[in-house]
């Protein structure tokens, strides 16, 4: 297949993610970048494209610059090299192909570089370090020339309308073959199938999940026997091979999360019951009939994250189906999360979870006496809600991230553990980590 690219990004969506962070006014958001930057770098096996290398490097100079202002020789010299490496790779990107060498300031004058830039590369090269008010101005330059002529030009080139349409091309192709071998023609779908393999694991996944999902999964089988467990059946059955494919590529969860996305804020019944046997096949991927067998590159945690997410009191029992596999939970918090599960679905509730102490309105104490609490007369239809939210408040992936210093200092003061290593010295670490992998956002909801 012509086009095809390896990227150290997962999909679209993350590089996106990444621009926007480098480019914030937000130290904590660019440093979060430079993370998942360094995630890319490897990846790529330190191959990744010179622009990003040199976006990362102005970037970290800047987040020096702000936080280290007393070492200013560091500084300094991370500008230098942060401006060295931005010349250069104009200079390389400029120079391929050519037969001989231009001068540095005309390639550079080509891709509208100033000389003068070109000059403090030259003097930091030659251990000439110029002072660090014109360096900043030269990473601001060089930050604006990468932010133009790389991130946004590479955002321009992403095309989701030609994936989509290639995803069409594939299932389209598919069902025609399907339909033949129905007919009890002789039909050999390797090909077939090796394409979509081919597409769905080097492509946008996303993207094919996405048109697989909303027009080809269900499209085939009417509505009218919706109820009907025969319905869900003649589905997979039809599907089989492909969903064997997104299985095989370590893909059920994407899978899973597209389904759960369906799901939100409206209710569908084939698709719950799609959503209840990824999970179910997950967690006992050996069992008869399972169509997923692989359960490789699950992560749970992030499947009862989409669920809870979900404002759709429908997927309950899958949030209770998910919660026994999350690892790090302890018991405490799962009781607590089915109490809440049961009284937003309306179950009753076991009183041995809930806390003794009973809190009322006014209990309160304002911070500013001018301020009084008194009871809304609104009505709130809470089912449009997430659990553990209140209107106005927004749940974003980023809420479960664990910040490095509160890792390394769980990690200081943790105790020794009956968990070993296979040489048999203690393992600290690895349990303070399994639990901090916990739903640590769904505890703070207590």
């Amino acid at each position: 297949m012509a086009g095809k690219a390896t990227t150290a990004w997962f999909n679209v969506a993350e590089f996106q993610d990444v621009y926007k962070e480098l480019f914030s006014d937000e130290l904590s958001l660019q440093k979060h970048a430079l993370d998942r930057i360094d995630i890319w770098r490897s990846r790529s096996n330190n191959k990744l494209s010179s622009a990003i290398d040199c976006t990362a490097s102005v970037v970290l100079a800047k987040i020096a610059d702000s936080t280290d202002g007393d070492d200013k020789n560091s500084v300094q010299f991370m500008y230098g090299m942060a401006v060295l490496r931005y010349v250069n790779l104009i200079v390389e990107k400029q120079q391929e192909g050519a037969n001989w060498s231009r001068p540095m300031h005309v390639m550079a004058e080509e891709v509208g570089v100033p000389q003068w830039i070109v000059d403090l590369r030259n003097n930091v090269a030659h251990n000439n370090m110029p002072s660090i008010a014109v360096l900043r101005l030269a990473a601001d330059f060089a930050l604006g020339w990468l932010k133009q002529e790389y991130w946004e030009t590479q955002l321009e080139g992403v095309d989701d309308s030609e994936y989509a349409q290639r995803s069409c091309d594939l299932l389209n192709g598919y069902i025609k073959q399907r339909e033949q071998e129905a007919n009890d023609d002789e039909i050999d779908m390797t090909e077939t199938l090796t394409n979509i393999d081919d597409f769905v694991t080097k492509n946008d996944c996303e993207i094919f999940l996405n048109v697989f999902v909303s027009s080809y999964l269900f499209a085939k089988f009417p509505s009218t026997n919706m109820e009907k467990d025969s319905q869900l059946t003649s589905c997979l059955q039809f599907w089989k091979p492909i969903l064997r494919l997104i299985n095989k590529a370590r893909l059920s969860s994407v899978l899973f999360y597209t389904l759960i996305d369906k799901l939100t804020n409206s209710y569908d019944p084939l698709i719950h019951r799609m959503a209840s046997k990824i999970v179910q096949d997950l967690r006992y991927v050996r069992a008869e009939g399972a169509i997923f067998t692989n359960a490789h590159n699950v992560n749970w945690k992030i499947m009862l994250d989409k669920c809870v997410a979900a404002n759709n009191v429908e997927v309950v029992d899958i949030i209770k189906a998910i919660m026994p596999e999350v690892p790090g939970m302890t018991r405490n918090t799962k009781d607590k999360l089915d109490a809440l599960t049961d009284l937003y679905s309306g179950s009753t509730i076991d009183d041995s979870v809930m806390t003794s102490d009973v809190h009322r309105l006014d209990d309160l104490s304002p911070i500013n006496s001018e301020i009084s609490y008194v009871i809304s007369n609104g009505s709130v239809d809470w089912s449009r809600y997430p659990i553990g939210t209140c209107p106005a408040v927004n749940i974003s992936s980023t809420n479960l991230e664990l910040d490095l210093n509160t890792v390394t200092q769980c990690c200081d003061s943790a105790t020794p553990v009956d968990m070993e290593l296979s040489d048999g010295a203690p393992c600290k670490q690895r349990t303070v980590l399994t639990e901090l992998e916990g739903l640590g956002n769904y505890i703070k909801l207590f």
